[in-house]
């Protein structure tokens, strides 16, 4: 899988991949990076806001492995996204 970063990525069966609807297609390396396959462009008419736990200590392994050290994966490590506090304003409960 390619990520955002432009670099083809090979993964091993421990690390944890954000899946297309079946499974079967990678679109994400969980807690670390997106797919570039998925990227917003200005072309982009619709989004999905993908709202998952993903656990600290396997985001770490996984970063650490993949040398990839993201935004993403030193806050998720850190405080996983059930404790952000912008997270009802992003995807208000109706």
């Amino acid at each position: 899988m390619r990520t955002l970063d432009g670099i083809e990525r090979t993964f091993d069966s421990n690390m944890c991949l954000v899946t297309d609807g079946d499974g079967s297609h990678p679109i994400g390396i969980g807690g670390i990076m997106g797919g570039a396959e998925t990227e917003i462009s200005f072309s982009t008419k619709n989004v999905l806001i993908e709202c998952a736990w993903f656990e600290p200590v396997a985001i770490r392994r996984a970063a650490r492995f993949l040398k990839l050290h993201t935004e993403a994966s030193h806050v998720l490590a850190v405080a996983p996204i059930r404790k952000w506090p912008s997270l009802p304003r992003v995807a208000p409960r109706n």
